[in-house]
């Protein structure tokens, strides 16, 4: 799976101008694994990616300092609505409200980068190899899509070289 989510998000970065959702992704995701640990990270991460892409987006609504705390409550609360909402309140016709289209844009890097720290979550870079044959791997993945831009070959390549890896050192 990190292979797989190494090779979307190389591929969103290479194909997208704005790199800031990846980034916020990546960052989002480091640091609630710092504070809420490997078990607990991804909602609490979720949620600091959904709420600084909102705050950083310029012109989209004037937030006072309650808007925030409500927003993520209502994200915890509805998560499943919210993900079926677009498809309910919108027809095909309509023109959908610019933060929608934004976000649907914007998210899907900056969870890929999140789920790719997910998947890295348990390596420990603290004691000997210091996540060395990980590293190794995710960069092989990542170097192989640029140069070939094949995501199967990419990430079977990434695979074996990890085997390899964890086998030999």
């Amino acid at each position: 799976m990190t292979a797989l989510f190494v090779a979307i998000v190389v591929e969103q970065w290479l194909t997208t101008k704005d790199h800031l959702p990846a980034i916020l992704g990546f960052v989002s995701a480091i640091v609630c694994l710092i504070l809420f640990g490997p078990e607990h990270f991804l909602i609490p991460a979720m949620l600091a990616i959904m709420v600084l892409l909102i705050v950083i987006r310029k012109g989209v609504m004037k937030m006072n300092n309650y808007f925030p705390l409500l927003q993520i409550i209502t994200i915890s609360l509805v998560t499943m609505l919210v993900r079926f909402s677009p498809f309910l309140i919108f027809n095909k016709q309509e023109k959908l409200p610019d933060i929608i289209s934004y976000l649907g844009k914007v998210l899907p890097t900056a969870i890929m980068a999140m789920l790719v720290v997910y998947c890295l979550k348990d390596v420990n870079i603290t004691i000997f190899p210091y996540g060395l044959k990980e590293l190794i791997a995710v960069l092989v993945v990542a170097m192989l899509y640029i140069y070939k831009r094949n995501t199967l070959l990419s990430i079977v390549c990434g695979t074996i070289c990890y085997m390899l890896l964890i086998q030999l050192f």
